[in-house]
């Protein structure tokens, strides 16, 4: 997976895998890393941007879609999720 350059959104980025991730994807070389959390107070990761994200609420999805509009690729939407959640998850390319 070549992410180099790549603007990328990971949802789930506050802590465990979905930090993992988005921190691999920093060291991978990718331009812009957004990390989608519920809650961003006291986030501090370097190179990454922490965005406000609640993937069972629409209205969030849609803020936090037009907050990382420049991305280029993003998660890959579990079954588990809302339905709204995984439609919008779609505009985005899979790296």
């Amino acid at each position: 997976m070549d992410i180099k350059n790549a603007t990328v959104f990971i949802t789930g980025a506050n802590r465990g895998l979905g930090l993992a991730f988005a921190r691999e994807a920093h060291r991978r070389g990718a331009a812009k890393v957004y990390a989608g959390m519920r809650k961003t107070d006291g986030f501090n990761e370097p190179g990454i941007i922490p965005v406000k994200i609640d993937v069972t609420d629409p209205a969030s999805i849609a803020a936090a879609a037009a907050l990382a509009a420049d991305a280029t690729c993003g998660p890959i939407a579990p079954r588990h999720r809302p339905r709204e959640a995984r439609r919008s998850e779609r505009r985005y390319r899979r790296c």
